[in-house]
């Protein structure tokens, strides 16, 4: 099985963790998990795309049955 040409990524950002700033338009991960990221992306040539969890959750399981955090947050919205 051949590793992917593109991951999505969900993160909560965390001081010394995981940060993102934009600088001159583009992105920049800081922290020791957005370092690595960068690094393991550049190593196993893989583009990603991040996407935050809106409530800083990682996440729960609503009455609906639907999920809050980074577990919902790709679920595609309707």
């Amino acid at each position: 099985m051949a590793f992917p040409a593109e991951m999505r990524v969900g993160y909560i950002p965390n001081m010394n963790l995981f940060e993102t700033q934009i600088r001159n338009g583009n992105l920049e991960l800081g922290g020791i998990e957005g370092r690595f990221l960068k690094l393991l992306s550049q190593a196993l040539r893989f583009k990603y795309h991040l996407k935050q969890s809106v409530d800083g959750e990682s996440g729960r399981l609503n009455d609906n049955g639907s999920w809050t955090g980074l577990l919902g947050c790709f679920k595609e919205r309707k």
